[in-house]
Order: structure tokens, then C-alpha cells, then sequence
């Protein structure tokens, strides 16, 4: 996650085996982090077999979360 611009939006899209595509936007640059982090404007989305875009609810603030070895979206 190095080598980012501090002020980029980041557009996570990902394919499974099984032909799946879902991703997440977020408006914030994807660090690591030990707590989550974030903004109502992130949100997740997939394509089975339609766009489907899951907002935020305003039940927490679970946006982003990024280690070496994960990265989380939502909570």
C-alpha cells in the first residue's frame, strides 16, 4: 500500500474463482491501520448477476481496516 498519493480515492475491484466480481470504493487513501477507518461515502458493490450497491447505514463506523496481511471493508 506504499507509494500512494495521500489524497487518492481507491477503487478495489475483485474477481473470484467462481466468476464473481465485488469490490468497494473508499474516498480515502487504504493504509495500515489498527483501528478502522474512513467515511459514510465508502461503500461496497457487486455484480451477481446485477450491480448491487451496499451503502452505508449509520449502525457503526466500520469502513476500512488495512494490515500486512488483510484488508477489511465494513464491520
Amino acid at each position: 500500500m506504499g507509494g500512494m498519493d495521500c489524497n487518492s480515492s481507491t477503487l478495489t475491484v475483485i474477481r473470484d474463482n467462481c466468476g464473481q466480481v465485488f469490490g468497494a470504493f473508499c474516498p480515502t487513501t487504504l493504509r495500515i491501520s489498527l483501528s478502522y477507518y474512513g467515511t459514510g461515502h465508502t461503500f461496497l458493490f457487486s455484480f451477481s448477476p446485477q450491480l448491487q450497491v451496499y451503502e452505508w447505514k449509520f449502525s457503526n463506523s466500520f469502513f476500512v481496516k488495512g494490515s500486512p496481511d488483510y484488508l477489511a471493508f465494513g464491520g
